[in-house]
């Protein structure tokens, strides 16, 4: 009677582990408000931006980085282009051969700094800025990561997959010497969402 008792004990602990392991994958409980690794800040001295049509893609210059996990048998790319939109954005290059950000809402500009050579991207016709900031101009990346994956449907299109996916957040922030801050922000998944993109 004891060794049946103890079957249905361990038999309802393996149940609720699986309904609160389907919580998780579903986010009906979500750890990404707790449960995060946040990896040191980047600093960096160069930004990249290609001009598209109906949009700016501003690249923080960090080269190539990985985050590894899973003991280094995944590796993650860490670097991110931020997309500001033509709607919301515009920019200029001044007497000074510097590239000026406009935020439109409120006609409130940011130096990014000097631009040190422009070339065309032959394959989208765009104009490509690299961009070298002030010395005086304070510049961070980070990544953050969810601990916990999630799960999303499978859709058969081109476009998306499914599967399990880690929340991630890539945050930009770029501090001129007069307090003035470019923040570029993105995030995916369920972490919870941050100042938005803007200059503040």
């Amino acid at each position: 009677m004891l060794r049946y008792k103890k079957m249905w004990i361990v038999l309802g602990i393996l149940i609720g582990i699986g309904v609160f392991w389907y919580l998780i994958l579903y986010r009906k409980i979500n750890p990404d408000n707790y449960f995060v690794k946040k990896l040191d800040t980047i600093p960096f001295t160069h930004v990249y931006v290609n001009d598209y049509a109906g949009s700016l893609k501003i690249t923080p210059g960090i080269g190539e980085r990985y985050y590894y996990k899973s003991a280094g048998k995944v590796r993650i790319s860490m670097d991110f282009e931020y997309s500001l939109f033509d709607d919301e954005y515009a920019f200029k290059i001044d007497g000074d051969n510097n590239f000026v950000l406009i935020q439109l809402s409120n006609n409130q500009s940011f130096v990014l700094g000097r631009v040190v050579k422009k070339s065309i991207q032959e394959f989208h016709s765009t104009d490509y800025y690299e961009i070298e900031l002030p010395k005086k101009h304070k510049a961070i990346y980070q990544f953050t990561e969810g601990i916990f994956p999630f799960y999303v449907p499978v859709q058969f299109t081109m476009m998306t997959s499914g599967g399990m996916k880690y929340s991630s957040e890539y945050l930009t922030e770029i501090i001129s010497s007069k307090g003035d801050t470019l923040r570029l922000y993105y995030n995916y998944g369920h972490i919870p969402e941050g100042k938005p993109t803007g200059i503040y």
